[in-house]
This record gives structure tokens, C-alpha cells and sequence, in this order.
């Protein structure tokens, strides 16, 4: 089967018509900048969500730095403290789609009695 003529001038006419065509370039680098935009967003909430673990771990081993010093009994409790800080693992929601899992976080505190 042959194409006719008029037909492939009509092709050759809009094939030319849509190279020079721009439409819809924003859309191609908004497809091409989705995954770094997805990235740095998910960096920037996980960040803050390990931000406020952090500091609700700070916040917990203050108070229980500050209570053990309350209910001290110096006859009771001559121990050494520990020398590892806790350690709590705080997963990542956001970043899991780009392999990172979670992150560790540590916190530690001390209260000194002065006699």
C-alpha cells in the first residue's frame, strides 16, 4: 500500500510544527525535578522530625538525671554512672523511598549534689 502524497506533506508539515513547538517544556523539567524536589522535602521533614526526637531525648534524661538526684540516698546508691548514653533509633518516614532507613540518636545527663 502506498501513502499519498498529500498525506506525507501533511505529516512532514506538522512533524516540523511540533519540533519548533514549545509547549509543554515545563512540564518536561518539572518531570525531570520531581525526584530532587520529593528528596530535599523528605530531607527537611525527616530533619525536623529528628530534631524534636532529639529533644524530647534531651528532655527525658534531664528529668531523669534530676530525679534520681531528688530521691538520692547516699547509703543506698553509690554507683557509677553508666558510661554508654541511651540510644534510641529514630526512623525516617519521609526518606525510606530513598534508602535511608533511620538515624541514631544519643542524649546523656548529669546532676551533681553539692554537700
Amino acid at each position: 500500500m502506498k501513502i499519498p502524497a498529500k498525506w506525507k506533506k501533511e505529516w512532514k508539515r506538522k512533524w516540523g510544527r511540533w519540533k519548533r513547538d514549545e509547549k509543554g517544556g515545563a512540564l518536561v523539567l518539572f518531570a525531570a525535578f520531581l525526584p530532587v524536589l520529593v528528596a530535599v522535602a523528605g530531607l527537611v521533614i525527616d530533619t525536623g522530625v529528628i530534631a524534636y526526637h532529639q529533644a524530647k531525648l534531651s528532655e527525658a534524661t534531664d528529668a531523669a538525671a534530676w530525679a534520681g538526684l531528688d530521691s538520692y540516698d547516699r547509703d543506698l546508691w553509690n554507683v557509677e554512672p553508666p558510661e554508654e548514653p541511651q540510644v534510641v533509633l529514630v526512623p525516617g518516614e519521609v526518606m525510606k523511598m530513598f534508602g535511608i532507613q533511620g538515624t541514631t540518636l544519643s542524649a546523656s545527663a548529669e546532676a551533681r549534689m553539692e554537700e
